[in-house]
C-alpha cells in the first residue's frame, strides 16, 4: 500500500508537513550558493530553539495522543513530538522561521510580501494538518507558536547586534540586509545602476 495517495490535497499535506525540512535544507543550500552565513545562522537559531523546546517540554508534561497518524513523527522515535506534544515542534520551528524572516524585513525595511504570505500559509496549513492527523492539539500549537516567536525575536536581535558591532556591517548575517560588504547601497534607476556610500 502506498504511503502517499497522490492527489492535490495529499500534495499540499506532504509539502506542509515536511516544510521544516525543506526550509532548513534550502536555507543551508542558499548560504553555499550565495557564499554567506545567513542560512547557517538561521538554522543554528532554529536548532537552539528546538533544544530549548525540549528543555521545557518535560515541565509542561503534555502527552501526545495515542491514535496519532504515522506522519506525525516521520523522522523521530523519541523526545519532543513523541514523548511530549508541547511545544508543538513544527509550530515552534515555523513560528521561529516566520518571525525571524519578517524581523529582517521590518528591521531593514525591505519587504517581500510573496515570501511573507507563503510562510504564513505554511504556518497555518502545517498546524491544520498536524491537528487533523492528531499529532498535536491546539494548545500544543499555541505554545509552539509562542516559544518559536520569542526565540526568533531574541536570536534575530542578537545576530543583528553582532552583525553591526563585531563586523561593522561588513559581514551579513541576517536576511534582507541590502548593504554590500563595502558599505555601499546599490539602486537601479531608469538610466543606470549606481552605488552610493552609506554614512552613519
Amino acid at each position: 500500500m502506498a504511503l502517499i495517495n497522490f492527489n492535490l490535497m495529499e500534495y499540499i499535506k506532504f509539502v506542509s508537513v515536511l516544510s521544516p525540512i525543506f526550509i532548513s535544507f534550502s536555507a543551508v543550500l542558499g548560504s553555499f550558493f550565495n557564499q554567506n552565513l545567513k542560512g547557517v545562522v538561521f538554522v543554528l537559531g532554529s536548532l537552539i530553539t528546538t533544544f530549548f523546546g525540549r528543555l521545557i517540554s518535560g515541565s509542561l508534561n503534555r502527552k501526545p495522543l495515542q491514535d496519532m497518524d504515522q506522519w506525525c513523527n516521520f523522522f523521530s522515535t523519541s523526545g519532543l513530538g513523541v514523548e511530549w506534544s508541547a511545544p508543538g515542534p513544527d509550530a515552534m520551528y515555523l513560528a521561529f522561521t516566520f518571525v525571524y524572516i519578517v524581523s529582517g524585513m521590518i528591521f531593514h525595511r525591505n519587504y517581500n510580501w510573496f515570501l511573507m504570505s507563503g510562510l504564513l500559509v505554511l504556518l497555518i496549513s502545517n498546524g491544520f494538518f498536524r491537528m487533523k492527523m492528531r499529532c498535536v492539539q491546539g494548545v500544543d500549537i499555541g505554545i509552539g507558536y509562542l516559544v518559536g516567536a520569542v526565540c526568533a525575536i531574541g536570536w534575530y536581535f542578537l545576530m543583528a547586534m553582532f552583525e553591526s558591532s563585531a563586523f561593522n556591517n561588513k559581514v551579513s548575517l541576517t536576511y534582507f540586509n541590502d548593504v554590500s560588504d563595502d558599505g555601499s547601497k546599490c539602486t537601479l534607476t531608469k538610466k543606470k545602476f549606481k552605488c552610493r556610500k552609506i554614512t552613519k
